[in-house]
Parts: C-alpha cells; structure tokens; sequence
C-alpha cells in the first residue's frame, strides 16, 4: 500500500498518531487508514528528539 511499515500494519478504520520529522520541521501527525486509502491529518507542531537508525537519521548529524 504505502510503503511505510506502520501504516501496513493498520487495520481498516485503523489509526495512528505519530511525529513526522525533518531537519527543519516537526509536527504531529495523526493517519487513518480506510480500505486502500489513507487519510493524513496535521494535529499540531511539536518539538521530537530525531529518530535514528534504519527508518530515520544517520547517526551523528
């Protein structure tokens, strides 16, 4: 579906609420998933320490 392993994971109805981080920008995401289509919902901007490793930031920058 969208290639990211949480969201492959949600169930029809399913929903998840996570931070969406970049090197300039951080907010709140929540994510339902209906049938195939995913629906992406901005809850607020937040402050998230940077997630490192296969699914996120190099180490060390």
């Amino acid at each position: 579906m969208t290639g990211t392993p949480l969201i492959d994971q949600l169930a029809d109805g399913g929903r998840l609420v996570s931070p969406v981080v970049t090197r300039t920008h951080q907010e709140l995401r929540g994510v339902r998933r209906m049938g195939d289509r995913v629906e992406w919902r901005s809850v607020e901007p937040r402050v998230c320490v940077p997630l490192i490793g296969r699914f996120g930031f190099r180490a060390g920058r």
